[in-house]
């Protein structure tokens, strides 16, 4: 190989990846053929037609990510159809910027790539999400480096055949040959040129791989809300899962087409106005030319109509206070929709507190030695509406109560044992001692 390939083949050797194995073995390959490369890179003089490509459609920004992901565009790129970090930053910014983006959907096709900048641009894009929504969508394949900036979008939506996953990191290394350099490395730096051919020196590039893909599975984690060992577990092992199955595990939220997500994301996405369901005077505040508009069309219109049938002032008057009471009622129509769907949300809450009062109390009795058939006068004394703080249960408070006054119930029960063991009501009691017994009962139950 020539020295005018040699910082291509460093490129692709020596450094960690985040890519399916096929792909670096293609890149290798890619590497390898001189001749190849000399004809690409006349090819390819010029940029490639799809890097820098996010587009607008609707109101929605559609950024590509297809193809191994390198740092950044170089020759290797070009050749592999493939994409840099770099651009997909750059583009992801242009939209965030762009005030005709109303949502964007990162489409990902992509075997995964060089594990540099990969976990910073999945960081940019969660933290991006939060001004506004990115979609993850992919109809293809989704691995690897591909999967962890996929996992960082707001949702994900995969086609049924979509394969996702490959959650891992691997490094190619090159074989090692008679005509390799002899390098002597100081003492205190053994790991500085390990021999990767002998089990001491795998060790210490496995331990490194293990360290990146602990930060791998902890963002992917952290991106899907589910814990590290869930994604150790369920997320493929290092595997792809297709379409369904994916779903099924958490790595996707659900099945559908990229077209049926474009049209969802991109409804009122265009220059049309949308509906306004307030009231007139905050639609003057937040819209003022729409509600100049509406006025003077309805001013025009009265005009009009005064001109057609020589209407007096009082008629004017008249018109206006009809249109004024249609207002007041579709806006008294609204506010009781409004409160209709406040007091279902907080009969809802009630129902919520009250489920997860008895389930608590439930669990406390059930460890306790309370007998069965108290169980019911201790359930009366516990209100749930003490504990009530800003609409919400305060279930840990609740708890504690729950437990006070079952072990209360604990001691009154052992003490009622008490009675006939160590009172003087063991074997033979005349009528008194029984009445004393019976009282004791009645006083602990009532």
């Amino acid at each position: 190989m020539t020295k005018k390939y040699d910082r291509i083949f460093t490129q692709l050797f020596n450094r960690p990846w985040l890519i399916t194995q096929e792909m670096l073995l293609t890149m290798i390959e890619i590497s390898n053929r001189e001749v190849d490369i000399e004809a690409v890179q006349a090819r390819f003089s010029q940029p490639l037609i799809n890097a820098e490509r996010a587009t607008v459609r609707d109101g929605v920004a559609i950024i590509p990510v297809s193809g191994p992901i390198f740092p950044k565009a170089n020759l290797m790129t070009e050749y592999c159809g493939a994409t840099s970090v770099e651009s997909i930053a750059r583009d992801l910014t242009v939209a965030m910027e762009d005030d005709e983006v109303n949502s964007i959907i990162l489409n990902v096709d992509s075997p995964g790539g060089h594990v540099t900048g990969i976990n910073e641009l999945a960081n940019m894009i969660r933290s991006y999400s939060a001004d506004k929504p990115i979609h993850g969508y992919s109809g293809g394949t989704a691995a690897s480096a591909g999967y962890w900036l996929l996992s960082s979008c707001s949702d994900v939506t995969i086609d049924a055949t979509a394969r996702v996953g490959s959650i891992g990191v691997v490094v190619g290394l090159p074989p090692k040959s008679e005509g390799d350099p002899i390098e002597i490395v100081n003492t205190a730096s053994p790991n500085k040129r390990v021999d990767y051919t002998t089990k001491e020196g795998k060790a210490v590039v496995v331990e490194e791989l293990d360290a990146l893909a602990g930060v791998f599975i902890s963002s992917v984690a952290e991106f899907r809300n589910v814990t590290p060992s869930v994604v150790t577990k369920d997320f493929g092992k290092g595997g792809i899962l297709v379409g369904s199955d994916a779903v099924k595990v958490g790595m996707a939220d659900r099945i559908g087409s990229f077209e049926e997500l474009l049209s969802e994301k991109s409804k009122g996405g265009n220059s049309m106005p949308k509906k306004y369901e307030g009231t007139a005077v905050s639609l003057k505040e937040d819209n003022p030319s729409i509600y100049d508009d509406i006025f003077n069309a309805g001013a025009a219109a009265a005009v009009k109509e005064s001109e057609e049938i020589v209407a007096s002032k009082d008629k004017i008057i008249v018109s206006l206070k009809e249109d004024n009471d249609k207002l007041v009622a579709s806006n008294k129509d609204m506010t009781d929709q409004i409160k209709a769907y406040q007091k279902k949300e907080a009969m809802q809450e009630e129902q919520n507190m009250v489920a997860t009062a008895n389930a608590i109390v439930s669990e406390t009795l059930a460890s306790s030695t309370v007998p069965n058939h108290l169980h019911k006068k201790v359930r009366a004394l516990l209100d749930h509406s003490k504990f009530v703080v800003e609409g919400k249960l305060d279930a840990d408070a609740f708890t504690a109560a729950a437990k006070s006054e079952v072990a209360e119930w604990e001691d009154s029960s052992s003490s009622i044992k008490g009675i006939g063991s160590k009172e003087g009501f063991e074997g033979d009691t005349d009528s008194t001692d029984t009445d004393k017994v019976v009282s004791h009962l009645a006083s602990l139950v009532n």
